[in-house]
């Protein structure tokens, strides 16, 4: 039963209509061929309606197996949001009615925190429950799961951080974005392309979308080590402005010859935090002139001949 279960996240993903509740299918292109619906949801129903009809229980494993269903087969994305948008959807349900039977197994009553010491449940589980948000950007959701997650004495593993990142990536919100970030790059649970990734998101939803220098001036300052980070060069670019916006000119000259400083190979110093694009130049350009800006190329080693359609 548990295999089966698990198969089912290989099985196609069908959107429902709102309030369908038989089953009805939003297109008919997926019941073409026949008369029987095929699908995850229906699948994982039926294997849990004969489960019931031959009076076998609901063990962990299987439980395990649902959970893992939901978060992992994408059934974020086919299931329907339950009272408009914004709302709890259909899998982040389910995914917390399994988990409140995990915890009745272990003995647990729902009405208070779990703390069996004997317990079943792994962080894991409480991972797989906060997943279902991701796609939806529901980081209450996720968040209402660190905290279950960290009441049960477990603490966040660099996956559940991942998780929670993404979420954000997919919300409305960069400023509880970026303060997610600064713990995951505190605790080193992130790659430097994934931190690069992630602050490049931070970076365009705050200072470009919410048009707020301000605040990611900030943030980038507090999270960013110019030493030793790797940005894309968007990220840059947009770091150049909110300096240049906030402290003027001359900090924005001198952030400049250190990010884009391109080293020379025969120098002690090893590397380049990130790389000049045309978008650099024109903004270069634009506030500078084009004679300093090819002076600041030309100092940093990022050689104006590329960019001579631009600076001509």
């Amino acid at each position: 039963i548990k295999h089966a279960i698990k198969a089912c996240r290989y099985l196609p993903r069908v959107v429902r209509e709102e309030g369908g509740g038989g089953g009805e299918l939003a297109s008919t292109d997926c019941s073409a061929q026949s008369s029987v619906l095929i699908d995850q949801d229906s699948v994982t129903e039926a294997i849990l309606v004969k489960m019931e009809a031959y009076g076998i229980p609901a063990t962990y494993p299987i439980l395990h197996a649902l959970l893992e269903t939901y978060a992992g087969g994408g059934m974020m994305k086919n299931n329907t949001s339950i009272g408009g948008k914004g709302r709890q959807t259909v899998s982040q349900q389910k995914a917390e009615d399994i988990f409140r039977l995990m915890s009745e197994l272990d003995g647990a009553t729902t009405a208070g925190p779990l703390s069996s010491s004997s317990s079943s449940i792994r962080a894991l589980d409480f991972h797989l429950v906060a997943k279902t948000g991701r796609e939806n950007g529901d980081v209450k959701h996720v968040e209402k799961w660190v905290g279950c997650l960290q009441d049960y004495g477990f603490s966040i593993d660099r996956q559940f951080y991942l998780t929670i990142l993404n979420t954000y990536a997919n919300s409305r919100d960069p400023e509880g974005m970026s303060k997610w970030l600064a713990k995951a790059k505190s605790d080193r649970m992130l790659t430097s392309k994934e931190f690069a990734r992630f602050f490049n998101i931070v970076a365009v939803k705050m200072a470009l979308h919410d048009k707020n220098m301000e605040g990611f001036y900030e943030v980038a300052t507090e999270i960013v080590d110019l030493k030793s980070d790797s940005l894309k060069t968007s990220s840059a670019n947009i770091m150049l402005e909110a300096v240049h916006h906030v402290k003027g000119a001359k900090d924005a000259i001198h952030f400049f010859k250190k990010v884009y400083f391109i080293a020379d190979p025969k120098t002690t110093v090893v590397g380049r935090v990130s790389s000049v694009n045309k978008k650099t130049v024109e903004y270069l350009i634009e506030n500078f002139g084009t004679e300093y800006t090819k002076a600041l190329l030309q100092e940093t080693n990022n050689y104006p001949g590329q960019w001579q359609d631009i600076l001509s």
